[in-house]
């Protein structure tokens, strides 16, 4: 498995681990890209609005 729980990672971490999984998402095969869009979209569920906007403006401007 590759994400157990994103969220009991720092904030920090969290977003490093995208970023990581990000630079790889082109080369996964489709069915791990559905797992982990699954998971992120759980992981990001659970944190406050503001952190996922966060997250996610800081991932698209890098």
């Amino acid at each position: 498995q590759l994400i157990s729980n994103i969220t009991d990672l720092p904030a920090a971490e969290q977003k490093e681990l995208l970023k990581q999984i990000l630079d790889k998402f082109d080369e996964l095969p489709p069915e791990m890209k559905e797992k982990l869009v699954d998971d992120l979209l759980k992981s990001a569920a659970s944190m406050p609005p503001e952190v996922q906007k966060q997250m996610i403006s800081d991932i698209l401007d890098e």
